[in-house]
């Protein structure tokens, strides 16, 4: 169900990014009809204002911050205040099991770091050669910082889902605005540590392909 609600989601920024609140407001809306953490996607049309500076920066990752620290609390609040959004069904993150190993691991935030250092490199020919290059940087930032919250708990590991997929704008996009030389390293490299990172998932989450057998042996 997350999944479908990540994909409504996504087609929602391109609203977001257009400047077209009611648009946007009931996408997500229609996001959240199959998953109700894309309630939590709605102030997000209000941070894509911010301008990219060290200071919008710090209040993003700063409030960001409070909020993950606060979000038990928020949850509480909004089981008890609004109980038709069914908010009560995430108490349970915040217990057990998924309180103490939550549901993410550190490799997004790597994988969103580096990402991120990449684009600050190449700022001035991202701003200039790709639309909605603020909106990125923001969401970028945003993404890192919630993806350092998912090993803690399982409610975190939910939220960051929505803004990972950032990445797979961005990368091709860093590719986009080298020279043609540096374009196939940068491309080569990309594709290596994806293949790394996917066969490290595999490994860890006990995926039945490896070891991997070809007709060639058994």
């Amino acid at each position: 169900r997350q999944w479908i609600s990540i994909v409504i989601f996504l087609y929602a920024l391109k609203y977001a990014f257009d400047k077209k609140l009611t648009k946007y407001v009931l996408t997500v809306l229609l996001s959240a009809s199959f998953h109700s953490s894309a309630f939590l996607m709605l102030p997000l049309y209000f941070l894509l204002d911010l301008k990219v500076n060290i200071k919008n920066m710090l209040i993003v990752i700063t409030s960001t911050f409070i909020v993950g620290i606060q979000f038990e609390r928020i949850i509480f609040s909004i089981a008890k205040r609004v109980p038709f959004l069914n908010a009560s069904s995430y108490i349970r993150y915040f217990d057990g099991r998924f309180a103490e190993s939550g549901g993410g691991g550190w490799a997004y935030s790597i994988i969103l770091i580096l990402a991120f250092i990449l684009m600050i490199i190449y700022k001035k020919s991202y701003a200039k050669f790709i639309q909605n290059a603020d909106n990125h940087f923001v969401l970028m930032v945003i993404a890192i910082v919630s993806s350092l919250f998912s090993p803690i708990n399982m409610i975190y590991s939910r939220i960051q889902l929505y803004l990972i997929p950032i990445v797979l704008v961005t990368l091709p996009n860093i590719i986009k605005i080298q020279r043609p030389k540096e374009r196939i390293l940068f491309s080569i490299i990309i594709v290596v540590f994806g293949l790394l990172y996917m066969y490290r998932s595999l490994l860890i989450n006990g995926g039945q392909p490896l070891p991997y057998r070809t007709i060639f042996g058994r």
